[in-house]
């Protein structure tokens, strides 16, 4: 069961993540590396994603 929730989470925080790094950026309520760090976040979910696949 517990296999079953992962790959919609690691489908959904990247883009949640994605989504909330551009918003933050906009309004400038996020500055130096925050950003980078949100991003390669939402990336490992991606890789970890991939990863499981093959």
């Amino acid at each position: 069961m517990f296999r079953k929730w992962i790959r919609p989470i690691l489908r959904a925080v990247p883009l949640g993540i994605g989504i909330a790094t551009i918003v933050l950026v906009i309004q400038g309520s996020i500055e130096g590396s925050g950003p980078i760090t949100f991003l390669s976040i939402g990336m490992i979910c991606l890789a970890i994603l991939h990863y499981e696949e093959k």
